[in-house]
């Protein structure tokens, strides 16, 4: 007889046979032939349970559907059940495409074990399941109540947990870290009831969520900042197709700086985005301390006449006015816009860019004189 849990509900498995164990629970909580459900969800609900309590885990297996294409017979088995044979065959040579020496495939050693524990609901009636076959004895252990954290029904992450792996995300913290963080704060990993595997599925769902609708999430972004503070400011502009193609935005502190430090700005369109292709124009200049400061900043996935017109049109209407001076590389689109949109405005090439071009422009005899 196995042992018992310091719960209420009473946990354990005896060995019916020197091959075969069956789990010992309370009677509530054990399925039974004939019992019926208002639903097949419930039915399943009440069978994992039941292996949760027990130490096992449950698979999906076998169902059969009607004419109409609704669920009449539904399968449950144990997650041992059957034979994968990934540990009995013997590895096959794999020939790298480069020529080198053959490679072997890992091998991979399978957990199941032919366990015959499983479950079938049966529908009888418009809405009802019921039990109609019902297998408890296992050709393996149960779980121990500390290795049922880790059990793949028990993984899985709450709302809390959620919250904090979207807040990693957010600060760019990995996987791992994220887990580890977690431990921390809790105690310890059965605290936290997941793995590093979930840990990164919710944080490949989440960033798969946002790349579908990245646009939309920084338009309300910069809407519902708007609505907190009157001086924040942005645009966007969207394709014919429905893209994000152009964003500008400028935050109160920018806006606030630029009629005291706005007379010489720069803005560079040197930096791009890695996932999205697009650039990143940050419009900057130097307060009277000589530090550099941000009065607003641009994205732009065309680095054309039109983009970057639509980008000095933008800051001119949220600072109200033009530089006195605008120093820029030698882009020749920035060339044309500044003189169609900032005519007022002195247009002078940047020294850096200047001299970075020396060597290519005047040849190496005049470089070293």
């Amino acid at each position: 007889m196995g042992g018992e849990s310091s719960s209420h509900t009473r946990v354990g498995f005896e060995s019916v046979h020197p091959q075969f164990w069956r789990p010992v629970v309370d009677s509530a909580i054990t399925p039974a032939v004939g019992r019926r459900f208002t639903s097949l969800a419930e039915g399943i609900q009440f069978y994992t349970d039941y292996a949760r309590a027990c130490g096992f885990d449950v698979r999906l297996n076998t169902l059969k559907r009607d004419r109409d294409g609704e669920i009449v017979m539904r399968y449950l088995v144990c997650s041992r059940q059957g034979v994968k044979g990934g540990g009995t065959r013997k590895p096959i040579p794999e020939h790298g495409s480069t020529g080198g020496k053959p490679k072997q495939r890992r091998r991979r050693v399978s957990n199941r074990v032919q366990c015959r524990a499983k479950i079938c609901f049966n529908k009888e009636g418009p809405e009802e399941f019921e039990i109609g076959i019902f297998v408890e004895e296992h050709t393996h252990r149960m779980c121990s109540e500390t290795s049922k954290y880790f059990m793949r029904m028990n993984q899985k992450l709450d709302a809390a947990q959620q919250s904090f792996v979207a807040s990693c995300v957010k600060a760019n913290i990995g996987s791992s870290k994220s887990l580890n963080l977690c431990r921390e704060v809790t105690g310890s990993y059965a605290n936290v009831g997941a793995t590093e595997t979930e840990f990164h599925n919710f944080k490949r769902d989440l960033q798969t969520y946002v790349a579908a609708y990245d646009g939309e999430m920084i338009i309300e972004k910069f809407r519902s900042k708007r609505e907190a503070c009157e001086k924040f400011y942005s645009d966007h502009y969207l394709d014919g197709e429905n893209r994000l193609t152009r964003l500008f935005w400028a935050d109160s502190i920018g806006r606030s700086n630029f009629p005291l430090f706005g007379d010489v700005i720069s803005f560079d369109a040197t930096y791009g985005t890695n996932r999205y292709s697009l650039v990143f124009v940050p419009f900057t200049g130097v307060d009277n301390h000589k530090r550099c400061i941000t009065f607003a900043a641009g994205l732009l996935i065309k680095e054309d006449v039109e983009s970057y017109a639509w980008l000095l049109d933008r800051f001119k209407v949220a600072m109200g006015k033009s530089p006195t001076c605008v120093v820029t590389d030698q882009d020749p689109a920035m060339k044309v816009a500044v003189a169609q949109v900032w005519s007022e405005s002195r247009h002078r090439f940047c020294m850096w860019h200047i001299m970075t071009k020396v060597n290519e422009k005047i040849g190496p005899d005049l470089v070293k004189d």
